[in-house]
């Protein structure tokens, strides 16, 4: 389990606070660092299918240029996941 403390306010009177309780391994987010181009990847988004598989083209400051056989996206480096690293393809 893992314990995320919020915000704390006291007003003079009252303390407010916000807890958040997460049960599971902690999720960890990838940077620009963890990718390099050429890797193989997929998008974790809710409206891109995670059968589709993305090659990537350029690492901007904050974002990543991905592209397959219909697109080009320019994604946070948080929602790709890696599946095959341009070291080992």
């Amino acid at each position: 389990v893992h314990i995320s403390l919020g915000n704390i306010r006291f007003d003079g009177n009252h303390l407010r606070g916000k807890v958040t309780a997460t049960k599971g391994d902690k999720e960890v987010k990838s940077t620009k660092e963890d990718f390099a181009i050429g890797d193989r990847v997929t998008i974790n988004h809710k409206k891109i299918s995670s059968q589709r598989i993305f090659e990537i083209k350029k690492i901007n400051i904050r974002t990543v240029s991905v592209r397959d056989s219909i697109g080009t996206f320019r994604v946070s480096p948080s929602l790709l996941g890696l599946v095959v690293s341009a070291k080992y393809a």
